[in-house]
Formats: C-alpha cells, sequence, structure tokens
C-alpha cells in the first residue's frame, strides 16, 4: 500500500516539474490555474475523458465565461486528484467507482 503511495507521489512531482514544454510557448507550469488541453496533456489522458471525469464529480474545474463562451480552469488540485484516479485506475486495476471511494476516503 505504502508503495503505491510512493509511486503516485514520484507521478504527481514528474508532472509538476515537467519541463516538457513548446517552444515559444508561455510557462503554463508556473500559473496556479490551467485550461483543459494543457490539464490533459498533463494527467496523460484524452479532455474527453476529463470531460467524463468532471460529469462524475471527481474534478471540479472552475469556470470562466467570456461572450457566449464558456472555458474550463483546473487546479493543481484537480490535477492531483486526476493523476491518483488514473494511477489507481490504470496501474492498480480499480474501478472508477472504488478509485473515487478511495480517493475520498484518504482525503478525510
Amino acid at each position: 500500500m505504502a508503495r503505491a503511495g510512493e509511486r503516485i507521489n514520484r507521478v504527481i512531482e514528474a508532472v509538476i516539474n515537467s519541463g516538457d514544454r513548446p517552444s515559444g510557448r508561455r510557462h503554463v507550469e508556473d500559473e496556479k490555474i490551467i485550461g483543459t488541453i494543457e490539464a490533459a496533456r498533463r494527467v496523460g489522458i484524452e479532455i474527453h475523458r476529463l470531460y467524463c471525469w468532471e460529469q462524475h464529480g471527481i474534478v471540479r474545474p472552475s469556470t470562466k465565461i467570456y461572450g457566449t463562451r464558456r472555458f474550463r480552469r483546473y487546479s493543481q488540485e484537480d490535477i492531483e486528484r486526476a493523476l491518483f484516479i488514473k494511477f489507481l485506475v490504470d496501474e492498480e486495476g480499480y474501478t472508477l467507482r472504488a478509485a473515487v471511494s478511495k480517493l475520498d476516503r484518504k482525503a478525510k
């Protein structure tokens, strides 16, 4: 159990400290709030999977509305939650429901 926790902490740390940035782009890692594409890239999942997790309440991005467009903004906490869920589902073989339950127990 401790090994799984250590592995997820290493994954989260690697993503946070990632130097993988396209040249000429601003440093998104320096920002506390990021957009959907960058959040999905950091977690290592497709955007539709991130949206699905949002519908299930796993991540709760804030939204900014500009005119008729709505933009999701993910916090570092959202990224860490998504990384932990991804780890449990993909690496440990948990179902999504069981992974969310484990995350909720860990948070208490």
